[in-house]
C-alpha cells in the first residue's frame, strides 16, 4: 500500500489537452498501483504489433532538447550508428546481436539522410568487444541493385528497400544480418524474408545483395513480417544451421525457414513449416506474440510464443473447460534436430507449455505476500488511502478546513481509505525472452501483473517479471514446483514506476517499451544473466508536491504527471545468477542517466530495447540498445521509436552480484544493507520485516511515530552477514497497543541508516 498517485504522465505539455481530457473520466481518483483494465493506456491483452508510419516532416529537428551527459556508473558502451527511427529494435523476438568466440555483428536499421528512406539496413561487427571503439560499420547492406521489388536502399521516389525488424547471427567465418521487406506486393503487407553475408567473412567489407529465404514466396499471398533467427553448429553435418521463423500477417500464422545446405556462407533454405499452427490450437491472434526461435549447438532449440489456447476468450473473460489453460503463458515446441522437426506433448495437441500450478505458486508465494490486509482478510487486497494533513499544526487534522471524511464513516481522519479492491487474477504483456542454454534446459522471463475484476495493479514486488526455468528432461513431466525436477520460478524486478506511466505521449503504457532478455555464460554453466530496460523514479520534489498528490481534497480531481518528480528515466539494468538461477542478485541500475523536467516538459534520456545474444561470459554481459534523439523526428508522432535513435552496444559485470559460499552451495554473500518493505501492509495485528546484513555488524532496528517519536526498538543486537526477520506486533516498548496510523522503522548500523514507512489499522 502506498498513498501516492501516479497514473499518467505526457513527455511534451502539448499533448496534454489532446490526452489529457481523455483520461480525466477514466482514471481519476485510481492510485499508484493501479490502471483500468479497459483503458487505452494498458491496452489490455491485445498484443501491440508495432504499426510504423511513414515520414511526413521534412523538417525533422523538432523534438525537445536533450540535454545529458552519462552517468560515471554508465557501462563500458559505444555509440555505434544511428537509425531513422527506433522500430528496429522495437520487438524483444527479434535477435539482433550475436557472437562466435572473438567475432560480434549487429544489424540494425540504419539512418540515411534527411528526406531518405527509414528502411536501410546496416550491420557493424568487431573482434574486440571489449574496446567498446573497434567497430566496423556497413551501410546499406539491403540495397540490391534492381531488385523485383523496388530499388537500392537509398532513394527518394518510394522505390526504395524497406528493411524492418532485422535479426544478426554469427557464424564460425561469416556474420549475417536476416530481416523482413516490405514490399506492399502480393500480400497484406508484402512481408518478405531476406538474408545477406560478408561473402569475404568477418571484416571482409564485402556483403551480398539481399538473398530470398521463402524460395517459394510468389506462390500465395504470404506475408512474413517479425522474424527470430538463430544459429547453430551441427558437428554431425560438419555444418551451420540457419533457422528462422516468422509470424505472417496475412495467413495468421507462424512459419519456419530451416536450412538444407549451407556452404561457404551461402545458406539455401528448405520449404516454410508450420510448428505452431495458430488457427487450429490458439485463440485470439490478438494475444499471441511475434514468435521466439533458440537453439544450441547439441541440436536442443524451441519456437515459442506468448499467447493463448483455444477455448480462452479473453477479452469476454470467458474460458472454456477444453482449453488446455485459461492462462495467458508461453506456448511452445522443441526440437533436438538443430530445427529440423519439433515436437511437444501429444496430449495437448502436441505443444509444451507452462503450466497453471506454477503461476498459482507465484500468486500465492509472491504476489499474496505483497497485498494489502483488509476487513478480514490478512492479505489479498489492493487498498488505497488519501491522507488529511496538520495544516494548522495543532497536532489534530479534524478542525484543519482542508480535512475530509473522504470514507464517509464520521471520523475525519489522518488516513482516509479511498479505495479496496481484491486481487482475483493476473496477466502477462508481450514483451518476454525465452532460450535454451547449452544443455537444451528452457529458461523464460516475462511479465506478471496482478488484477482485480476492474484494474490491474501494480503492486511493489508483485508486479513485475519473473524468471522461469525447468530442465529438458522433466518438461514432459515436471515434479513439483520450485522442486529440482520441477518448474522453478523466481521474482526480479518491479515494474509499477515503470508501467503505471506513458512517459512519451504515445497514450499507451510504458509497459509495452520494456524488454527482458537472458545471457549465458559460456565459460561457467551456472552464471545467468538478465537485463532489463525499466525506469528508475526520483522522489517527490518537495514536501507541498506530495501533500497536493496525496491530500483527500484533491484525490477526485489531481492529474498527476512526473513534473512532480526529481526523476525519472528508463535505464538498463542487469541481474546475475551464479547458480543456475535459482537466486538472482539486486537489480543493478548500469546507465543510470537521470531524466529531468526543470522545464515542465520531459528532457530524457532513454535507453530503451536491449537486446543480448544467447551467450555472453561469467564475467560480464553483453547488449545492444537504442536512445531516442528527442531533437530529430521525421515522422511526427510523440512516441520514442518515431524519433531518431542512437544504437549502442554496452557491456556490464552487473556490479555487485551475489557470490557462492564455498561452504553451501546455496548461500549467498549480501553486497549491502537492505531493510525490506514490511508485509502484510497495511497490518493488523502483527508484520514482519526482513532485514539484510553484508557482514558481521551491530545492527538496530527501530520504530517510531510519524512525529518522530521512539516507540520501540525490535532489534538491538550483532549479525553475520545474511538475511533476517523480525515480527512487530504493534507494540510499544512497555507492551501496549499503539494507535492505528503511519509509523517509521529505520536500520541503523555504523554508518547506514535505512528508514521504510507501514502503516498500522485497526
Amino acid at each position: 500500500m502506498t498513498i501516492e498517485k501516479k497514473e499518467i504522465t505526457l513527455k511534451k505539455a502539448i499533448m496534454l489537452s489532446v490526452i489529457g481530457m481523455f483520461f480525466l473520466s477514466s482514471v481519476f481518483a485510481v492510485s499508484n498501483t493501479k490502471v483500468r483494465k479497459d483503458s487505452p493506456f494498458m491496452n489490455h491483452g491485445k498484443y501491440l504489433a508495432p504499426q510504423e508510419k511513414v515520414p511526413t516532416m521534412t523538417s525533422p529537428d523538432t523534438g525537445v532538447k536533450n540535454d545529458f551527459s552519462l552517468s560515471t556508473r554508465n557501462p563500458n558502451a559505444v555509440l555505434v550508428d544511428s537509425s531513422s527511427n527506433g522500430y528496429g529494435l522495437v520487438v524483444s523476438s527479434t535477435r539482433p546481436i550475436d557472437n562466435d568466440g572473438d567475432w560480434w555483428t549487429i544489424a540494425y536499421r540504419q539512418y540515411a539522410g534527411i528526406g531518405t528512406t527509414h528502411g536501410q539496413l546496416g550491420a557493424a561487427g568487431t573482434d574486440d568487444i571489449m574496446a567498446v571503439d573497434d567497430w566496423n560499420v556497413y551501410t546499406n547492406v539491403n540495397s540490391n541493385g534492381n531488385p523485383e521489388w523496388g530499388g537500392g536502399g537509398i532513394c527518394e521516389d518510394g522505390t526504395c528497400a524497406q528493411a524492418r525488424y532485422p535479426s544478426a547471427v554469427a557464424s564460425e567465418e561469416y556474420p549475417y544480418a536476416i530481416w523482413n521487406e516490405y514490399t506492399a506486393e502480393n500480400s497484406t503487407y508484402g512481408g518478405r524474408p531476406y538474408y545477406t553475408y560478408d561473402e569475404f567473412g568477418w571484416d571482409g567489407d564485402s556483403y551480398a545483395y539481399p538473398i530470398n529465404i521463402d524460395l517459394e514466396w510468389f506462390n500465395e499471398a504470404r506475408d512474413q513480417w517479425v522474424g527470430s533467427a538463430q544459429y547453430s553448429f551441427d558437428s554431425d553435418m560438419d555444418m551451420g544451421v540457419l533457422n528462422v521463423v516468422y509470424n505472417d500477417w496475412t495467413r495468421n500464422n507462424v512459419y519456419l525457414f530451416h536450412t538444407e545446405v549451407v556452404e561457404d556462407g551461402l545458406a539455401i533454405f528448405g520449404s516454410e513449416q508450420n510448428p505452431l499452427n495458430l488457427p487450429a490450437h490458439f485463440g485470439d491472434s490478438g494475444y499471441i506474440t511475434s514468435p521466439l526461435m533458440t537453439t544450441n549447438d547439441n541440436g536442443d532449440g524451441a519456437v515459442a510464443v506468448l499467447g493463448i489456447f483455444a477455448g480462452n476468450d479473453v477479452a469476454n473473460g470467458v474460458c472454456d473447460e477444453s482449453a488446455h489453460s485459461c492462462n495467458h503463458i508461453p506456448i511452445f515446441k522443441l526440437t533436438d534436430d538443430h530445427g529440423m522437426t519439433f515436437y511437444g506433448d501429444p496430449a495437448t495437441d502436441g505443444y509444451y507449455f507452462i503450466p497453471d500450478n506454477v503461476f498459482d505458486d507465484i500468486m500465492t508465494n509472491q504476489i499474496m505476500p505483497n497485498t494489502d490486509a483488509y476487513g478480514d482478510d490478512e492479505f489479498g487486497w489492493d487498498v488505497d488511502y488519501c491522507m488529511n494533513y496538520d495544516i494548522n499544526g495543532d497536532g489534530s487534522v479534524e478542525d484543519d478546513a482542508n480535512s475530509q471524511d473522504y470514507d464517509g464513516d464520521g471520523v475525519i481522519e489522518e488516513m482516509e481509505e479511498a479505495g479496496a479492491y481484491q486481487i482475483e487474477d493476473w496477466f502477462s504483456w508481450y514483451d518476454w525472452d525465452f532460450r535454451v542454454d547449452a544443455e537444451g534446459d528452457i529458461h523464460a522471463i516475462m511479465s506478471v501483473v496482478p488484477q482485480s475484476l476492474e484494474f490491474v495493479h501494480h503492486l511493489e514486488n508483485a508486479s513485475g517479471f519473473y524468471y522461469l526455468t525447468c530442465d529438458k528432461e522433466d518438461i514432459a513431466n515436471p515434479g513439483e514446483v520450485n522442486t529440482e525436477d520441477g518448474w522453478r520460478w523466481s521474482f526480479l524486478m518491479s515494474g509499477g514506476d515503470t508501467w503505471t506511466w506513458d512517459v512519451d505521449g504515445d497514450t499507451f503504457s510504458e509497459i509495452f517499451d520494456t524488454h527482458p532478455n537472458l545471457s549465458f555464460a559460456s565459460d561457467d554453466e551456472d552464471v545467468i544473466w538478465a537485463v532489463v530496460n525499466m525506469a528508475e523514479m526520483g522522489d517527490y520534489v518537495d514536501e507541498a508536491t506530495e501533500r497536493t498528490a496525496t491530500d483527500c481534497r484533491n484525490w477526485d480531481v489531481y492529474v498527476p504527471t512526473l513534473t512532480d518528480r526529481t526523476n525519472w528515466s528508463m535505464d538498463i539494468w542487469v541481474l546475475k545468477s551464479v547458480d543456475g538461477g535459482s537466486t538472482w542478485s539486486e537489480p543493478f541500475n548500469v546507465t543510470n542517466t537521470p531524466g529531468y523536467f526543470d522545464d515542465g516538459v520531459y528532457n530524457g534520456p532513454e535507453e530503451m530495447y536491449p537486446h543480448t545474444p544467447a551467450f555472453s561470459d561469467s564475467e560480464n554481459v553483453y547488449f545492444m540498445y537504442q536512445m531516442p534523439n528527442w531533437e530529430w523526428n521525421e515522422i511526427g508522432d510523440p512516441a520514442a521509436a518515431d524519433h531518431m535513435n542512437w544504437v549502442y552496444v554496452g557491456f556490464s559485470d552487473g556490479g555487485n552480484p551475489l557470490s557462492v559460499n564455498e561452504d553451501n552451495a546455496e548461500a549467498t554473500i549480501p553486497g549491502s544493507f537492505e531493510l525490506t518493505q514490511n508485509y502484510p501492509n497495511p497490518f493488523n495485528p502483527s508484520t514482519t520485516i526482513n532485514f539484510t546484513v553484508p557482514n558481521f555488524s551491530d545492527v538496530k532496528i527501530s520504530v517510531f511515530d510519524i512525529n518522530g517519536k521512539l516507540v520501540n526498538t525490535l532489534v538491538d543486537a550483532s549479525y553475520s552477514s545474511g538475511t533476517y526477520n523480525i515480527m512487530w506486533d504493534g507494540d510499544d516498548s512497555n507492551g501496549n497497543k499503539v494507535a492505528a496510523g503511519i509509523y517509521m522503522y529505520n536500520l541503523t548500523s555504523n554508518e547506514t541508516s535505512i528508514t521504510n514507512k507501514m502503516i498500522l489499522i485497526k
